[in-house]
């Protein structure tokens, strides 16, 4: 387990290289400039679909967070129309403990990093563990758990930080429903991922 840990943790610092001691968010702003009031002609988005990043996701992150820092729960928003329940939809994720955390103790761009890249480090220990469960020996896991720490819809939608939540707790459940079925004890584990997968965000993929 320590050499996943090592494996998992060293590929995230690769990974995140880029950003290291930059304030930027890591969400697709070039969507901006096909937006009616940014338009650029000369500019083309590297993927057109995250367009729901910047307009959407990031805006309401940011008034979650502010909230927070203010000392209160955001139930309503007021950035879209004439306000909607920030709950309602589904996908904001606005009571994932560990968002609520984080965004409570950091400034909206450390703590959106933070649980992009923390989580990402995890998916891979996850995804490790249940290799192991499923019989594989050391190294098959260890490709298995780089695998699926960059699989294609994780690093498609990274920008979305409910991808690399997701991403975390779905291995993490088959591994840990597997040990509570035959092993009481790991109900909790398993109960705990199931918790995970229904408030990090957009309820459709859990």
């Amino acid at each position: 387990m320590k050499r996943a840990v090592l494996v998992s943790l060293l590929w995230v610092l690769a990974f995140s290289f880029p950003w290291w001691g930059r304030t930027e968010n890591f969400t697709a702003c070039d969507n901006l400039y096909q937006t009616t009031t940014l338009y650029r002609a000369d500019s083309v988005p590297y993927n057109e679909d995250l367009i729901d990043s910047p307009i959407e996701y990031l805006p309401v992150e940011m008034y979650m967070s502010q909230a927070l820092k203010q000392g209160r729960m955001a139930f309503w928003n007021p950035l879209f129309f004439a306000g909607v329940p920030i709950f309602s939809d589904g996908w904001s994720g606005y009571f994932y403990p560990p968002r609520i955390l984080l965004m409570w103790l950091f400034p909206m761009e450390i703590a959106w990093h933070l649980s992009l890249f923390g989580h990402l480090c995890l998916s891979g220990l996850a995804a490790y563990g249940l290799a192991r469960q499923r019989g594989l020996n050391r190294d098959p896991a260890l490709l298995c758990a780089t695998l699926w720490m960059f699989n294609g819809p994780c690093m498609t939608w990274f920008e979305l930080d409910f991808m690399a939540i997701f991403n975390l707790w779905l291995p993490f459940c088959l591994w840990s429903v597997r040990h509570a079925i035959s092993d009481r004890r790991w109900v909790g584990a398993a109960a705990l991922g199931i918790m995970g997968l229904l408030t990090c965000g957009h309820v459709q993929w859990a």
